[in-house]
């Protein structure tokens, strides 16, 4: 279910807002002939994981396919926006950040790559845009990046209904607040883990 209050389907498009990168390297024949765009485990190249498989960020191909990807994409359709949300693997915790928190230690590894694509993609597609949710260990904004290119969006991965608690609050308006801070474009999705609450919430996905 998207729900788009305030326009948000002219902003984010009608694309999936999570995962976009999964278009990239979900093709046969892509797992095929660039194994090493996918994330390793123990040695072992995920293609297959949850299907579509995991990308890797340290992949030198990665980049490349995924900008062809993008540029056919806003060539085609005529949506104003597409997800640049990766995953990570063991390669890509090489660059972890011991010095910040859980929520931001792959944060400068993860939106910079996102700044990169943002800056290739405003050179080909001035009008388009590309998004990333905030989430896990890249929950927090990055501080190798002072500003981020008018055309990212970016969206926070965040449980609404812990906000009951008066901690919790004062968490996710700090969170906001150093976002805003980072972004040109100021309005912020949220994607609300809506089932938090549901004690049946593992059953309901």
């Amino acid at each position: 279910l998207h729900l788009y209050p305030n326009n948000g389907s002219k902003i984010f498009g009608n694309a999936p807002i999570g995962h976009g990168m999964a278009f990239v390297h979900s093709r046969d024949e892509v797992k095929r002939k660039y194994q090493n765009i996918f994330a390793q485990y123990n040695g072992r190249r995920e293609t297959e994981k949850y299907g579509a498989g995991l990308p890797c960020l340290s992949s030198v191909n990665l980049q490349e396919l995924h900008l062809d990807f993008l540029n056919n994409y806003f060539k085609t359709y005529s949506e104003p926006c597409m997800s640049v949300m990766p995953s990570e693997c063991n390669l890509c915790n090489k660059k972890l950040d011991v010095t910040s928190p859980s929520s931001g230690s792959m944060s400068n590894y993860v939106w910079n790559y996102v700044d990169q694509l943002s800056q290739a993609i405003k050179q080909t597609h001035p009008e388009k845009h590309i998004s990333c949710l905030a989430y896990a260990t890249f929950l927090a904004p990055p501080n190798s990046i002072d500003k981020f290119n008018e055309n990212v969006r970016v969206g926070i991965c965040y449980p609404i209904n812990g906000q009951r608690d008066e901690a919790e609050l004062n968490k996710f308006s700090l969170l906001l607040d150093q976002w805003h801070k980072k972004l040109t474009y100021d309005s912020i999705l949220i994607y609300d883990y809506f089932l938090y609450s549901d004690p049946k919430r593992n059953k309901n996905g």
